[in-house]
């Protein structure tokens, strides 16, 4: 849970997947590696992650192809500005993440996250 939140979604070496139960308690946790293209993969980590049916991804930053495949599958993206995993669960479970509307605006598309914007 101390485990810090990668500032580049698409290079991050593994994912936290959780399970939470209604008052917020960890049901389970488990932390798939990241088989997308941008870490050694094979196609676009949001595609991957797709594969995981998840309900809600949580992000420091995305950007925008990423962003719209994930929303137009119905997944909810919360941007947080936590570092690591424990606190991001927290706001989560605090209602004080939002969705996450704008995308990384850079040139190359990736030195952005910083920003979190």
């Amino acid at each position: 849970m101390e485990s810090r939140i990668f500032e580049h979604f698409g290079r991050t070496p593994y994912f936290a997947l959780l399970e939470l139960g209604e008052g917020g308690e960890i049901l389970r946790i488990e932390f798939p590696p990241n088989e997308g293209g941008h870490s050694g993969g094979g196609g676009f980590t949001h595609d991957w992650i797709l594969k995981l049916s998840p309900e809600i991804v949580l992000v420091r930053g995305m950007g925008p192809r990423g962003l719209e495949r994930l929303r137009s599958a119905g997944i909810s993206v919360l941007k947080t500005d936590d570092e690591t995993l424990k606190d991001a669960v927290s706001s989560l479970v605090q209602g004080r993440l939002r969705e996450l509307t704008a995308f990384c605006h850079t040139e190359n598309g990736h030195g952005c996250h910083g920003d979190r914007g």
